[in-house]
Formats: structure tokens, C-alpha cells, sequence
């Protein structure tokens, strides 16, 4: 007698969406007219979509304006007829109630830095909705709605809602969502889209290389320390090496001016360089501890403290000595707090 093989247990699907109704624990009860029009919905979209359907049931109505989840039964699943379902549901039922439709918004760059220009882009919604021309998108960040201004520019173009903050800011930190709606066809549904988490600044990548520019000595066999170091997490590119603080010497052979450059990994916006200017005369000032040494009228420029930008300048003197220092530094949360300031 010929072994019975058991059939493998469908696949399970559980989904979820949600309609802008005020919650009533009397939603699941079958009889009630919004669970049978969801009811109807929901299995009509899956026989239509669902090719290898098992079956496919209410799991039940909850609160948060009112939440529906359902969980779909069938000997296979593929991304394309969920989607095709979930896109049914939200235009049949639609048409009588305030349902939502939810995915994620895009956002450019991911990686956002103080001051930097950021652009959301909301939609297209399921190409078989077909908004019209009178579809309109309402922007909001933490549930507040945003304004239209110069700092906060709103565009439609076709199918496609953008929001660009031209200037991102700590207030402008939070979670933003997008809502798509076209009322001229009589249509309740609502496309939402969100971000996934928070928007939040990431620190500016902050370098810092010592020296930045240094006056060098014409002589065979010099040696000149060279560093690079960027704050955490970053990491930089400087000779050859990647690491968060790099410490190179380097043997002088020729008497050729050198640029000699540092990026951050990732970044290569966020750049900077060291100068070695070589020179055949002796150093009029010497050995400085702050300014090192430099010739006659040599402008020194040197790197300030850890989180601390600009930079500290001094000029040498026929004296030997570097006159008229200038402490050009500033604590980078200083500065970011007075770029804003020019902006705003």
C-alpha cells in the first residue's frame, strides 16, 4: 500500500490597516455593517488576487482610530499578490470609509548634518487610484502641521508630493508624515506615508589636522609629524591609512610644496588638508610651543582644541618672536547655534 503524504501547512499572512473612525467595540460583531462591508472587502480582494487561497479571516477591530487585522491562509504567498491585495482593499473599501493606506517616506540625504538642505518626497499612491489634479498633500512633524515658507518649501508635481527644509536645524527634529487625499472623485481613502523613526541631526564630522599649514626646512633626511583625527564615529582617509586619529611621519626627500589631504570615510564632502611649504633660509622665530618655527613675516596657522572650530594665527617677527596672535576658535556648538541664527 502506497505511502499518504501529508501536504505541507499553508502559508500565513497576517495584515493590517487602518480607518480613520472613531473606535466602537460593536465593529466586530459580524452582523455590524462595518464589519461586513470589511468582511466583503477583504475576501473579495484575496479571491481576486490570491491565486493558491486557503481562506482568509478578521482576526478582529481595535482601537487607535480603528485598526483591522486580518490573516490570509494559502499554499503560497508572493510580495506581488500581497500588495495587490493590500492596494484592493484600501480602493474598494475606500470609496465608503476613511481608510488609510501606509508605507515610508523618502528622504534625501539619509545622513543629515546641521544646516544641510533635506527633501521628503511623498507618494506616487497605487497607480490604479488615479488622483487628479485636485489631490492635495498635507504635511505634518509630530502631528503639528508644518507651514509653508521659505524654510519649509511644498511642491506637487503629478503624483508626487515634496517637502524640502532648506536649512536642517535641531527644530526641525522629528517624525514626519505626509497625507495624500482627492476628495473631486468621492474618495475616502488616505495615502500615508511616514518616516520610519525620528529624523534626527547627526553630528558634523569635525577634523582636525596638526599642522595645518608649517614652514619646512629644505634639508635632506627631515623628518615632519604629520596627524589627522575626526570626531566620533567617523572615521578618516590620510596617507593610506583609515582610523579616527592618524599619525604619519613622513621623511622629506624633495623640496616640492605639498597638499597633502584628509577626508572622512563615507564623506568625502567633509575634507581638509595639511601645507608643507618648503623654504631654503633659516627660521627667524623658533621652536614655539603653540606657533612652531617660522621666517621673517611667516604667517603661522595652527589647530585648535578637540570640538573647538577655526583656527589660532600668529605672525613672525624680525624679532625672533611671533607677534599678533589671534584666537580664531570657537565651540562647534557655538557655531552651528550662529549659523542658525543668520538663517532664521
Amino acid at each position: 500500500m502506497p505511502m499518504m503524504t501529508t501536504p505541507p501547512p499553508p502559508k500565513v499572512k497576517t495584515l493590517t490597516f487602518t480607518m480613520d473612525l472613531v473606535y466602537d467595540s460593536t465593529y466586530n460583531n459580524p452582523e455590524n455593517e462595518v464589519y461586513k462591508n470589511t468582511n466583503n472587502t477583504i475576501q473579495e480582494q484575496c479571491k481576486a488576487h490570491i491565486s493558491t487561497l486557503v481562506s482568509v479571516n478578521i482576526n478582529g477591530f481595535k482601537s487607535g482610530s480603528t485598526i483591522v487585522d486580518y490573516t490570509i491562509r494559502a499554499n503560497s504567498i508572493n510580495v506581488a499578490e500581497i500588495d495587490a491585495v493590500t492596494s484592493g482593499v484600501f480602493i474598494q473599501l475606500g470609496k465608503i470609509y476613511p481608510v488609510i493606506l501606509d508605507g515610508p517616506l523618502t528622504i534625501q540625504p539619509s545622513f543629515i548634518t546641521f544646516g544641510e538642505s533635506v527633501t521628503m518626497t511623498c507618494g506616487p499612491p497605487p497607480a490604479n487610484l488615479s488622483f487628479v489634479t485636485s489631490w492635495t498633500a498635507e504635511w505634518t512633524r509630530d502631528g503639528n502641521p508644518i507651514p509653508k515658507d521659505s524654510a519649509h518649501v511644498q511642491s506637487l508635481n503629478k503624483d508626487v508630493a515634496t517637502l524640502t527644509v532648506t536649512n536642517f536645524f535641531s527644530a526641525d527634529e522629528g517624525v514626519y508624515q505626509c497625507l495624500l487625499t482627492d476628495s473631486s472623485k468621492g474618495f475616502l481613502g488616505v495615502f500615508r506615508q511616514t518616516s520610519n523613526s525620528k529624523i534626527t541631526l547627526q553630528n558634523t564630522p569635525l577634523i582636525q589636522v596638526e599642522p595645518i599649514k608649517i614652514q619646512v626646512q629644505c634639508n635632506g633626511g627631515t623628518t615632519v609629524k604629520l596627524q589627522c583625527s575626526v570626531n566620533s564615529p567617523y572615521q578618516v582617509e590620510f596617507m593610506g591609512k583609515i582610523g579616527q586619529t592618524i599619525t604619519q611621519d613622513i621623511l622629506i626627500s624633495d623640496c616640492k610644496n605639498l597638499d597633502i589631504p584628509c577626508r572622512v570615510i563615507n564623506h568625502t564632502e567633509y575634507s581638509s588638508s595639511i601645507t608643507l611649504v618648503f623654504i631654503q633660509q633659516e627660521f627667524t622665530c623658533r621652536n614655539d610651543p603653540v606657533f612652531g618655527s617660522g621666517t621673517d613675516g611667516y604667517i603661522a596657522n595652527v589647530t585648535c582644541e578637540p570640538n573647538y572650530v577655526g583656527s589660532k594665527t600668529a605672525v613672525c617677527r624680525s624679532t625672533g618672536k611671533w607677534e599678533q596672535p589671534q584666537d580664531n576658535c570657537v565651540l562647534q556648538v557655538v557655531q552651528d547655534l550662529l549659523e542658525q541664527s543668520q538663517v532664521t
